[in-house]
């Protein structure tokens, strides 16, 4: 079973700067990499896949933005695969002779970026964090363990807002 736990963050200037400098160095690789993909293909009909704009981050994070330095690689990257994945689904709807929907650059108001792997958040401190949708929760001794899998931080409005998604399973009577 999966749940999404959503929360309404309250950080503080410092930390909502750099949370909001994270979006938009996030935000600015998508439409770099879209528009390098688009423009690859218009010049030279050459496809860039994403394991060609992955292998480059290195470079890209050392010489040409080195403001990129100060965000983890697994961030870069799951930018990226998401600009992959609506290409994989372009070209499915191509296929498929549905309205394909071309990939779009993603404006200001679209900030969200996703971690998984792990739920660190480079120099970010605890910030303070109150329920924004109703969360179903195990009582304390239950024989639910709770997983968490990803961690997406957003924009919305003036706010911000953290999602985690967690896999539960059912503990077997030996595990407890």
């Amino acid at each position: 079973m999966r749940k999404t736990f959503k929360y309404r963050l309250y950080p503080n200037k410092t930390t909502e700067k750099k949370l909001y400098f994270v979006l938009n160095r996030c935000r600015e690789l998508y439409n770099a990499a879209l528009s390098e993909r688009k423009d690859a293909y218009r010049m030279a009909g050459k496809s860039i896949t994403y394991f060609d704009q992955q292998n480059d981050l290195p470079a890209i994070k050392h010489v040409i933005r080195p403001e990129y330095e100060d965000i983890a690689a697994h961030v870069l990257q799951d930018v990226l695969n998401r600009l992959h994945k609506a290409f994989q689904n372009f070209f499915r709807r191509c296929k498929n002779g549905e309205n394909p929907g071309y990939p779009r650059f993603q404006g200001s108001s679209s900030d969200a970026v996703r971690m998984e792997r792990t739920l660190a958040i480079p120099d970010f401190r605890v910030v303070r964090a109150t329920t924004a949708s109703p969360i179903q929760t195990e009582p304390v001794g239950s024989s639910m363990e709770h997983t968490c899998t990803s961690l997406r931080l957003a924009r919305s409005e003036s706010n911000c807002i953290a999602s985690s998604k967690a896999r539960s399973r059912q503990l077997l009577s030996n595990e407890e």
